[in-house]
């Protein structure tokens, strides 16, 4: 069972690489016309992946490749602000 804000459903994803702890948050609220959100952390940036503080290379591929590219394609993505100001 996922957490819920309300209406607000958050799925936590475990996305080490960064840190070995870190997580993204894959937000959806059901029967709403508004597209479901991802907030990225240092996972994932505008022109970029976050630094391999505490992980691999393979781990990076496996987040941003199976764990978030396997989200909905209408999924909003809110990254890190490097590169995107």
């Amino acid at each position: 069972m996922s957490p819920q804000f309300g209406d607000i459903n958050v799925k936590c994803l475990f996305t080490p690489c960064h840190t070995s702890g870190h997580i993204c948050f894959y937000m959806w609220e059901d029967g709403c016309p508004d597209d479901p959100a991802l907030f990225s952390g240092d996972t994932l940036f505008v022109g970029g992946c976050g630094q391999f503080f505490e992980g691999t290379a393979e781990q990076m591929y496996k987040n941003l490749i199976e764990t978030l590219g396997s989200l909905p394609p209408e999924t909003v993505r809110y990254t890190k602000t490097r590169g995107s100001m």
